[in-house]
This record gives C-alpha cells, sequence and structure tokens, in this order.
C-alpha cells in the first residue's frame, strides 16, 4: 500500500515490522522518484523502473550527483549542510534539509548529538 509523505512522517519512528519498514521505505522512494527531477533523470538512465515494488527495484544516487546538482523533493529547506571540501574545495556535496526537526529527532532517537 503506497503511502504519502503525512503518513510516513506519523510512522517513521515506529517501525517494528520488516514490512513496515520495507512499505515505508518502498512509498518514500516512489514518492521521491517522482519529486526530485534529477532523481527521475538518474533512474530512467539506469534502465530501470521509478516505481519499486520490492527492495530489489530500488535504485541509489552516486554520492557525485550530491556535488554538482541540488537533490531535494522541496522548493524549500530550512538548512543546507556540506561537505568539508577535502577532496575538491570547489565541488562540495550539499545535503538539503527540508524538516529540520525531523531531521533532529532521526539522530536524537539514535542517541547522536
Amino acid at each position: 500500500m503506497a503511502m504519502d509523505l503525512e503518513s510516513i512522517r506519523k510512522r517513521i519512528f515506529d517501525i517494528d515490522r520488516e514490512e513496515d519498514f520495507e512499505e515505508i521505505a518502498l512509498s518514500l522512494f516512489n514518492i521521491q522518484a517522482r519529486s526530485i527531477p534529477v532523481f527521475e533523470e538518474y533512474i530512467r538512465s539506469t534502465g530501470r523502473s521509478h516505481i519499486a515494488h520490492s527492495p530489489d527495484d530500488l535504485t541509489f544516487l552516486p554520492i557525485e550527483l550530491f556535488k554538482n546538482h541540488r537533490i531535494s523533493a522541496s522548493d524549500k529547506e530550512e538548512i543546507i549542510f556540506r561537505s568539508s571540501g577535502t577532496t575538491d574545495p570547489d565541488q562540495r556535496s550539499t545535503h538539503h534539509v527540508a524538516d529540520l526537526q525531523l531531521y533532529r529527532e532521526s539522530f536524537e532517537r539514535l542517541g547522536i548529538r
């Protein structure tokens, strides 16, 4: 059953079964594949479907794309994290975070501060 983002937000921290994790992961992948143009284009270039029905269907973006493309499903973000640029200071990877509270909660629940 496909879920929307609000349903995912409500359930993301209450996963206790592998089936729940898989449902959320597949729903999130399918939302991102439709909402992030760079991701959709990359998936098409691999010849894979941008609709995942099982974990084997998931496609992952190469880290290089984060260096020269904006990877985000949101038009705005609360914060942008940038890599250190130790390999190439002119090409730093970026991580756009649309919901800083959700981002923080994910780390706090893991005990990371």
